[in-house]
């Protein structure tokens, strides 16, 4: 008997078909995973490696440049199967035997010719794109058994799981941060080093420059910094610069980018549709649907957000998770690890194909609607936690909770909801300084409120809100307009007969207080919050009132008062926790005159105040910090310090 590549009395010579060709393009921003594969496949331990990714992430690539690294280390070199178009598990051994130039001869099988090849000379086997043959891997995981020296790398969109398999997880290319915009610092993004290099290879004259640099960044921001996606765009370079693509893909999809040359489109999943279809249609009815459904956030979701909206109850808690680690698993869904709190999220262009597959599926409306009823709820929840984690989580979720007030801003008849989340956003807008979002809002609702009956408790949070904002900013609202939603909201505040409603709106007459100038209504909200606080027992609402009387006083010169009031404010907030309470009475107590007696000795510095704001996400404190560091500088005569 006599094969081809496997000769009767011994192994054969070297045939240059077992290596991977020259790459016709450099090999960019991957260097890391060379490494590790590298590594992987120096060790004897690791026989079967799979890598997984995206389509359209560079997995083939990777594998190619690996085997042109360590392919040469073993007698029988690197070979690549490409499996892309085997859909039979039992072909998947004939395939790798046919990349080897193996000749089946008569009474022999494509197992045993391959299993001699292989003991006689070790050799790199990839076995490219096993998406739809897992199962054949176990045939050539027996043969690899018998055949010590030769390691087996596959590429799939997820892990084979399968004993003894070592995974290397392939993400997109790192793209810039926001704030880089310096040509060479954008450089030195993987995602923006490969755009440029192949943007240049189409135009010689290309270079990435002060004038295009930030349309650079954002280009490969929109496109996730999958290679594929960025190939495709810089090949457009001599046609539409990156600006204009960017502009382009800002009002429509980005998957219909697609290869420009003949040659190219006749090759495999080059068009990115067609890349990210590849991988959609690995997934069962369950998967697909979940993945549909979560083109309905904005931004991501936390884990109980997408069980909530877009689980059917049929599933189960194990049939969720189960779908949600198949879509992780396939690089469908990314999961957020600087979070704290489990989130995921699609990718921009994955996001496209999803919410074209939620359309088809005519799921869209029932699914908005239903995003908005919970995210309207989940505010609802976080209006009554510490001011920590009440801006924590609309921070986290602001994207979603926007959108949800966008809908029902512009829905007849959603005007109560409307309000009510515009009120529970009111903290996370008000704290971050977002002032001209929170006037177009409010004015927005509380235009139409003026001819619907809205629930007085609503109704006068919303304008209470409006009055803090402008008092807050004077040079939109002028004084009276601000005094009179204020003696409107606290009037209905009253009316509601809900102590929470009326205790926040006395402590908007005193958040007004520097922009009206109404001491005496700041000194009767501040006795008349007190008294109340106390007599409901609200130790929070105790607190901020004591800190807000010690306020009045100081701007009555009544420092002794304010000294003593801020004390026992500041000595109450920081055994409760309230640290936005903290900042507010130090700020009051450092403010006072040097000497002043009832300071307590130490007040906490400026540096540790600017700290806590920065914690809780408090802007606006943050400035009035701010403000006192640069005055203090400014005193010691450090000017470069205050500036």
């Amino acid at each position: 008997m006599r094969t081809r590549g496997v000769g009767a009395d011994g192994p054969p010579g070297r045939d240059h078909r077992r290596r991977p060709g020259p790459a016709r393009t450099s090999f960019v921003g991957r260097e890391a995973e060379v490494r590790s594969l590298v590594g992987l496949l120096r060790s004897p331990d690791a026989r079967l490696v799979t890598i997984t990714g995206r389509s359209g992430a560079g997995k083939t690539r990777l594998a190619a440049e690996t085997a042109r690294r360590v392919g040469g280390e073993r007698p029988g070199g690197a070979v690549i199967a490409d499996c892309s178009s085997i859909d039979d598990p039992d072909l998947l051994v004939a395939a790798v035997a046919g990349a080897l130039d193996l000749t089946v001869v008569s009474g022999q099988s494509p197992a045993d010719a391959l299993r001699r090849s292989l003991q006689f000379e070790p050799t790199l086997v990839i076995v490219d794109d096993v998406d739809h043959v897992p199962d054949g891997i176990l045939a050539l995981l027996d043969i690899l058994d018998e055949c010590p020296g030769t390691h087996l790398v596959a590429t799939a969109a997820a892990p084979l799981r399968v004993r003894g398999e070592h995974v290397v997880r392939l993400g997109t290319l790192p793209t810039p941060p926001v704030d880089v915009t310096d040509p060479d610092a954008l450089l030195q993004a993987p995602a923006v080093a490969l755009f440029c290099e192949r943007a240049t290879a189409v135009d010689a004259d290309f270079r990435c420059t002060a004038d295009n640099a930030v349309a650079v960044a954002g280009l490969v921001e929109r496109l996730d910094g999958l290679p594929l996606a960025i190939e495709l765009a810089a090949a457009r370079v001599t046609t539409l610069s990156p600006a204009a693509q960017l502009e382009m893909l800002g009002d429509g999809s980005s998957l219909d980018l697609a290869p420009l040359g003949i040659a190219e489109r006749t090759g495999r999943r080059t068009e990115l549709r067609s890349a990210i279809a590849w991988s959609h249609r690995l997934l069962g009815k369950r998967e697909q649907a979940l993945f549909r459904r979560m083109a309905v956030f904005e931004g991501g979701c936390s884990l109980e957000a997408l069980r909530e909206v877009c689980a059917d109850r049929a599933w189960g808690s194990a049939g969720f998770l189960d779908a949600l680690t198949t879509l992780v698993d396939v690089h469908l869904v990314e999961p957020d690890v600087a979070s704290r709190v489990p989130r995921y999220r699609l990718l921009p262009t994955v996001a496209d194909y999803a919410r074209e597959r939620l359309d088809d599926a005519g799921e869209s409306e029932h699914l908005a609607a239903h995003h908005t009823g919970w995210f309207a709820a989940f505010a609802r929840r976080a209006a009554g936690l510490d001011e920590r984690n009440q801006l924590a989580l609309l921070v986290a979720d602001r994207r979603n909770l926007h959108a949800a007030l966008e809908r029902l801003v512009a829905t007849p008849g959603d005007l109560v909801p409307g309000l009510q989340l515009a009120a529970d956003l009111a903290p996370l807008w008000f704290r971050q300084g977002l002032f001209p979002r929170t006037r177009a809002t409010f004015d927005a609702l509380l235009a139409e409120a003026q001819e619907t009956h809205v629930p007085a408790e609503v109704h006068a949070r919303a304008l209470l809100w409006r009055a803090l904002i402008g008092a807050d900013e004077p040079v939109e609202d002028d004084r009276h307009t601000t005094s009179e939603r204020l003696d409107v909201g606290l009037r209905l505040a009253r009316a509601s007969g809900s102590d929470d409603a009326l205790l926040f709106g006395l402590s908007c007459v005193i958040g007004t207080l520097f922009a009206i100038r109404d001491m005496g209504a700041a000194a009767a909200a501040a006795q008349e919050g007190l008294a109340l606080a106390r007599r409901i027992r609200d130790e929070r609402w105790q607190v901020r009132f004591t800190c807000w009387a010690g306020v009045v006083a100081q701007q009555t010169g009544d420092t002794e008062t304010a000294a003593r009031l801020g004390a026992e404010s500041l000595e109450r907030a920081t055994r409760g926790g309230d640290l936005s309470t903290v900042v507010r009475a130090s700020l009051l107590l450092v403010g006072l005159p040097r000497g002043t007696p009832g300071v307590p000795d130490p007040v906490p510095a400026r540096e540790t105040l600017l700290a806590i704001c920065r914690d809780i996400g408090d802007v606006v404190a943050e400035g009035w910090v701010l403000g006192g560091l640069a005055w203090a500088a400014l005193a010691a005569g450090d000017r470069a310090r205050a500036a």
